[in-house]
């Protein structure tokens, strides 16, 4: 987990290894990435050590919230040293990834993690991608991670509130979490409060193909969300199914945050 004693700690000019604080309060550390602000964060390591390159795609924010309110609802920054992984938060041009950016979002997209990969490459052992889309950035996920360009770096997505698996998760592992009071297209809440998984997220298909048993719950996960898990797939693969209690985008409790990062882990290739 630690790399390689006898090499130097990771240090990139202008970025504090460690976990930053990150509230409304205290705009939180960034880098200059094709002329927009990046937050990125990574592990106090030494070089050598494996990592995972985590990327958010923010949903539908004013420009002060892009950070603070995209990274606090699935608060994984708080893990970088802990289970050794790299955060990158970009912003959209606008308030949304994509629309009305005159064409310029996508290859900034593009820029960011070609920056990461190659700040990164030399200095840590990146065994896997993810990708968070909340909202709108989920929307706009669902096709960006079928990009060819990530076909060989991206290895699994998690979907928040905004749709299910992306067509192209034949490649890809995915997680799909909802909120219990929001009304989309993923699940239903029976008279009888007794929550069920509408499958239009093809969750079980895509898990089918990596080997995958039948989906198993719900089981709880921290304090409020419970958790469809699909178990025993082919190394490498996960997916799940979560329900959060309250509504669109809410934070997600931090026990459920490190259990999915766990699981995200076990699939580093």
């Amino acid at each position: 987990m630690d790399g390689d004693p006898s090499k130097p700690m990771v240090s990139i000019p202008g970025i504090t290894c460690g976990a930053p604080r990150v509230s409304f309060a205290a705009p939180p550390p960034t880098v200059s990435i094709g002329g927009r602000d990046v937050f990125v964060a990574y592990p106090c390591k030494h070089e050598g050590a494996p990592v995972t390159f985590f990327l958010f795609i923010h949903g539908t924010v004013q420009e002060e919230q892009k950070l603070p309110f995209t990274l606090g609802t699935y608060s994984v920054h708080e893990l970088v040293d802990s289970h050794n992984i790299i955060v990158v938060a970009p912003k959209a041009k606008g308030t949304q990834w994509g629309n009305g950016d005159m064409g310029v979002d996508q290859p900034h997209l593009y820029e960011v993690i070609d920056w990461t990969y190659a700040t990164f490459k030399d200095k840590f052992d990146i065994r896997s991608m993810w990708a968070h889309g909340g909202s709108w950035g989920a929307f706009y996920l669902s096709t960006f991670a079928c990009d060819p360009m990530l076909q060989d770096r991206l290895n699994g997505v998690y979907m928040v509130v905004g749709g299910g698996c992306p067509r192209c998760s034949d490649r890809l592992s995915c997680v799909v979490i909802q909120q219990e009071l929001e009304k989309g297209m993923n699940m239903t809440i029976p008279p009888d409060g007794q929550e069920r998984l509408v499958d239009q997220a093809n969750i079980a298909g895509f898990a089918m193909q990596h080997g995958c048993d039948g989906k198993m719950g719900p089981m709880p996960l921290g304090t409020g969300p419970r958790i469809w898990n699909f178990p025993n797939c082919d190394k490498g693969w996960y997916h799940a199914y979560v329900l959060g209690p309250g509504q669109h985008a809410d934070k997600l409790d931090q026990a459920a945050v490190i259990e999915l990062t766990n699981q995200m882990k076990m699939t580093e290739q």
